[in-house]
């Protein structure tokens, strides 16, 4: 599939945020760190964004294949990382993590910035990509509201 077959509603809504204040202690983020972390937020079809608070660990956090099929129940939308984050400690972890997500239509939504800023574990997250027919990938404009 590509952007153009997803509706408009699958590029916003409720987000939690999955946030790695100890990326030294949490190099791998699968089922038992997803579980702790957003467990108890986490519902169906929400966006997922991960940031890394720590970035003085000599490793980024990176995201498991174990940990997008511990997603897979909660069929969400999107899940989004920030500049200091991985997906897959290597090539294949990576190549199986795209394909557990994206053969359930999760979009990634790669190298956000300003993450840091959030205060909120759920908030309003869109990220409206540029519509191009064949591609899996397109630019997008990425916005986080908060409720005060």
């Amino acid at each position: 599939k590509d952007v153009c077959d997803l509706p408009l509603t699958w590029f916003a809504g409720r987000a939690v945020l999955l946030d790695v204040p100890d990326a030294g202690a949490a190099t791998a983020i699968g089922p038992e760190y997803l579980q702790q972390a957003i467990g108890d937020i986490i519902r169906g079809g929400d966006i997922v964004i991960c940031r890394n608070s720590d970035r003085s660990a000599p490793e980024k956090p990176c995201f498991t294949p174990a940990g997008a099929r511990w997603l897979a129940p909660y069929n969400i939308k999107m899940l989004g990382i920030d500049n200091n984050f991985r997906l897959g400690k290597d090539v294949e972890d990576g190549r199986a993590l795209h394909d557990i997500l994206q053969s359930r239509d999760v979009c990634l939504v790669e190298f956000l910035d300003h993450l840091e800023e959030l205060t909120q574990r759920v908030f309003f997250f869109m990220a409206l990509p540029w519509r191009v027919k064949q591609m899996d990938s397109s630019w997008a404009r990425a916005i986080a509201i908060e409720t005060r």
